[in-house]
């Protein structure tokens, strides 16, 4: 396993958060690494390509949601190595 997928599989061991997935299991060999997460039944990007648009109170809601869990991650020490919370990997 590289450095770098040891880190992050640290870094989820550290984490519980209800609005980051939550890791369950790992198992790696020579060759590759296999992380088992919880199963999520959406994300952002899939609720807003249903409703199209949200009011302010579901806005309001998801950003105080995001910054939740962005902030869970700064008391950990743990900066989010994207300048952007891509829609797909935000859990809804």
């Amino acid at each position: 396993m590289s450095i770098q997928q040891k880190s992050e599989v640290g870094i989820l061991k550290i984490l519980n958060h209800p609005h980051i997935v939550k890791l369950l299991d790992f198992y790696e060999n020579d060759e590759m690494i296999i992380i088992i997460e919880e199963l999520c039944d959406s994300n952002l990007l899939q609720v807003l390509e249903e409703v199209k648009q949200l009011s302010e109170q579901e806005t309001f809601s998801i950003i105080k949601q995001l910054l939740s869990a962005i902030a869970h991650c700064h008391e950990k020490n743990i900066i989010h190595r994207y300048s952007l919370i891509f829609l797909f990997n935000t859990l809804f």
